[in-house]
């Protein structure tokens, strides 16, 4: 974001500037993104541990 914000203040006419202004800013974004799915296969792992049965298809309330 800060990356994003300094690229619009700057406003420059290199492209060379640009576009390192640019990979800083999508390297933030692939973070962000990598973190949230690191939170969602937490999440996931801690209702394994919760509920006794690691897996219960569709459409079936209980294991056979």
């Amino acid at each position: 974001m800060v990356s994003g914000i300094l690229l619009f203040v700057i406003h420059t006419d290199s492209p060379h500037v640009f576009m390192v202004g640019f990979a800083f800013m999508q390297l933030g974004l692939a973070t962000l993104n990598v973190l949230i799915w690191a939170f969602i296969t937490d999440v996931i792992d801690f209702q394994e541990i919760r509920t006794p049965s690691r897996f219960r298809p569709v459409g079936r309330l209980r294991p056979r």
